[in-house]
C-alpha cells in the first residue's frame, strides 16, 4: 500500500503516528490537538511502544511503516464479528481491520495498475494532465506532450491553488488553498458519473479489455477470471460469472443493434493485439 505523508521529509511524525493514513483514525483521534482540550489516546501502551521504537530505530520513518505494516493487526480482515462490535463499538482497538475507502490519488493510481498503463519513473518534475477545456486555464495549465509522462503517479501531477486537478478533487484531494490535518471523506453522485463520464477513464477501460483478451485469450470463462484476477486478486464464483454472462450478452445485443442503426459508435479495446488470418 502506498502512502504520500504529508508531512516534511524531515520532520518527525509521531502525529498519528501514522497510524491514521493506514488504519483512518489514529491513536490520538484529534490529530492537529494534542494539548488538554484534545482527546486521551485510546491505547497509550501501544503510543509508547511505537514511539520508543521510533527513536531507537533512529527517528526512521520507513521502519515505522514496515513495523505497522507486517503487523497482525494490520494484516487481519474486515469481516464483522459480532464478539468484537460488542465489547469495542466504534472499534478503536483495531479489534478488526477498518474499511475505508481509497484517497483520491490512490483510486487513479488503481485504474492507472490496471489499465496496465502506469508509468513508474521515479522522481522528475510535476507533470500535467490534459484538463478539460471548460476549465478555460489557458497558458496557467500545458498539458505534457509526452503520453508516458501523462501515465505516471498521481504523486506527480502538478498542483495549482487556482486548478485543481478534476479527477482527483471529485475524490477529496487535499486543498492547497488551506492547511488541514487530515482530508475529508465523502460520498456523492458526482463521484460515479465523474467515473462514467470521464473520457479519460474510459480509455483505460478500453485498455484494460484489450489487457484481459490478449492475457486470457478468447474463451469469455478465462476472460472473467483473468478480469477479477486483475481487479480483485481472485477468481470470479460461478455466480458472478453466470451475472457477468449475462450482462454481456445483453449488453452485446443492445450495442449491437445501435450501432447497426447508427445510434452509436462502437468503441475499440486499446492495446489489442490483431492477428492475420
Amino acid at each position: 500500500m502506498d502512502y504520500q505523508c504529508e508531512q516534511p521529509a524531515d520532520t518527525p511524525c509521531l502525529r498519528k503516528p501514522c497510524l491514521g493514513a493506514i488504519f483512518d483514525k489514529g491513536i490520538v483521534a484529534t490529530v492537529s490537538d494534542f494539548g488538554k482540550a484534545g482527546q486521551k489516546p485510546s491505547n497509550p501502551e501501544l503510543l509508547d511502544y511505537l514511539a520508543s521504537n521510533f527513536v531507537k530505530n533512529g527517528w526512521s520513518i520507513k521502519q515505522l511503516h514496515r513495523d505497522i505494516l507486517t503487523s497482525s493487526v494490520y494484516r487481519q480482515s474486515s469481516a464483522f464479528r459480532e464478539e468484537v462490535a460488542k465489547a469495542d463499538p466504534e472499534n478503536k482497538l483495531l479489534g478488526v481491520f477498518p474499511r475505508k475507502r481509497l484517497e483520491a490519488e490512490e483510486i487513479r493510481d488503481s485504474l492507472l495498475v490496471a489499465s496496465g498503463k502506469l508509468e513508474d519513473k521515479v522522481g522528475g518534475p510535476s507533470v500535467f494532465r490534459p484538463i478539460p477545456e471548460a476549465l478555460n486555464a489557458g497558458a496557467q495549465w500545458q498539458a505534457s506532450k509526452d503520453p508516458h509522462e501523462q501515465n505516471r503517479r498521481s504523486l506527480y501531477i502538478f498542483t495549482r491553488r487556482s486548478i485543481p486537478y478534476p479527477l482527483l478533487d471529485t475524490f477529496n484531494m487535499a486543498s492547497a488553498q488551506e492547511a488541514h490535518s487530515r482530508r475529508d471523506v465523502t460520498t456523492s453522485p458526482l463521484q460515479s458519473l465523474a467515473l462514467f463520464n470521464n473520457d479519460v477513464v474510459l480509455g483505460w477501460s478500453q485498455a484494460l479489455a484489450g489487457r484481459v483478451i490478449n492475457e486470457a485469450g478468447a474463451d469469455e470463462s478465462a476472460q472473467l477470471d483473468k478480469l477479477y484476477s486483475i481487479l480483485f486478486a481472485r477468481k470470479a464464483n460461478d455466480s458472478e460469472k453466470e451475472l457477468l454472462k449475462k450482462f454481456l450478452d445483453s449488453h452485446e445485443k443492445v450495442v449491437r443493434e445501435k450501432t447497426a442503426e447508427g445510434k452509436l459508435r462502437s468503441a475499440s479495446r486499446r492495446g489489442l493485439k490483431m492477428t492475420k488470418k
